[in-house]
């Protein structure tokens, strides 16, 4: 054998390196045949002046080059350790989490039997509620339904209590690290016909990624959750993860271009571009659901208003838009104000954000938001009919707004 041979061996077992971390493990195989080669050779054949070292070098070089199969082996034993290790830690924890669901699944049972629906709690009150006329009702307490002490957070807070309307209730820690990772949404606005679901999609977050796995000891990031109702999770859920399913095929979510920006690829566009865009897609093709929690990520991760797109200035229409086709009126005219507040030429914006002010029970906006679409531009197609229902509502009566199709089409 050469002597040259164990620097040669090196330097290919570097490709095998190479090749793994840059996420191309299969070619790694190559230069691991070829150094295998060069090592059997190195055993028999060694070189004439220097036999033992010849023979060290090559099977050092065959280590390194074997580093892509050691270490996933190795990362996959450090993960069993430091599973096993964390399910001891956090044992106790879970233990209370399961004593307090016990104690309180009668007592969610029995609200349910007595409203028809789940309640919305903040600690130890009972939140209000949007009936289905739009009114705001006082939430009615029950002695002893109160959200538990949160067994994770150092100052034990209460846990995070949010229900599906009437098909169940989730009960959510922030986890070991007191970091809160999954999007619960906030207190309801918008009573039924309002999807139910809308006010998850709005999140921006997909809650199938950001949930412990509480078989494994809480090791990774998320939330711990509990959820309690009269269907059980996946089907209660059913259609916000079709709907994010359909979201992340048509916009791929990059973690690097969000964590790393500066490593985009020259020409691609961020990821709150790409999100934009494909929601108004969606919305085109009435995928409402879809369309909201697409241009939800989108708002979320969009940046400031200085460096936006012009498919960024559309974020708050698109969510404005899908949240009116769910009903969900208020939390509609809460986004179409931030739209028209940046966008404030746009007869469309205005007419949906006075129909949605108006079914949601402020009529006296309505009729300023009416009025801006009759008036802003003579030519737009949306004048006549937004001069019509404004006649209509001037007069103290509904005028025959857009049906809510989102609802319509059962999403």
């Amino acid at each position: 054998m050469s002597s040259n041979s164990p620097t040669l061996a090196f330097a290919i077992a570097c490709f095998s390196v190479i090749f793994y971390f840059a996420g191309l493990e299969v070619l790694s195989f190559i230069p691991i045949a070829i150094v295998g080669f060069l090592f059997v050779v190195a055993m028999f054949a060694p070189p004439e002046q220097h036999p033992v070292s010849g023979r060290v070098a090559a099977f050092m070089a065959l280590n390194l080059a074997l580093l892509p199969i050691y270490l996933p082996i190795v990362q996959e034993v450090r993960y069993d350790q430091l599973e096993a290790r964390r399910a001891a830690q956090t044992a106790d924890m879970y233990r209370t989490i399961d004593e307090a669901m016990e104690r309180l699944v009668p007592l969610i049972d029995e609200y349910y039997e007595r409203h028809g629906r789940y309640p919305e709690l903040d600690g130890e009150t009972v939140l209000p509620y949007a009936d289905a006329q739009g009114r705001i009702q006082e939430g009615t307490s029950m002695e002893d339904l109160r959200a538990p002490r949160d067994p994770f957070h150092p100052a034990r807070n209460p846990m995070r209590w949010v229900a599906v309307r009437d098909r169940g209730v989730l009960l959510a820690s922030v986890g070991q690290s007191g970091v809160k990772e999954l999007g619960l949404p906030g207190v309801p606005m918008d009573g039924p016909p309002a999807h139910p679901l809308a006010r998850f999609a709005q999140t921006g977050d997909d809650p199938r990624w950001k949930i412990y796995d509480p078989t494994n000891g809480a090791l990774g990031l998320g939330d711990v959750v509990r959820y309690h109702g009269r269907v059980p999770w996946e089907e209660a859920m059913e259609p916000l993860f079709n709907a994010w399913d359909l979201a992340h095929r048509r916009s791929e979510f990059r973690p690097e271009d969000v964590y790393r920006p500066r490593h985009r690829a020259p020409g691609d566009e961020r990821q709150s571009v790409r999100d934009a865009a494909e929601a108004v897609r969606l919305l085109g093709q009435e995928e409402y659901l879809a369309a909201l929690a697409l241009a939800s990520r989108a708002h979320r991760l969009r940046p400031p208003q200085t460096i936006w797109r012009d498919e960024e200035y559309t974020v708050d229409l698109t969510r404005g838009m899908a949240l009116y086709h769910l009903a969900a009126y208020r939390e509609a005219a809460d986004a179409l104000i931030d739209y028209v507040a940046v966008v404030p030429n746009d007869a469309q914006a205005h007419y949906y954000l006075g129909a949605a002010l108006h079914r949601g029970g402020d009529r006296t906006s309505a009729l300023v938001h009416l009025s801006a679409a009759a008036q802003i531009d003579p030519g737009a197609g949306i004048r006549h009919t937004a001069q019509q229902h404004l006649t209509i509502a001037q007069g103290g009566q509904m005028p025959p707004y857009p049906a809510p199709a989102g609802i319509d089409r059962g999403q």
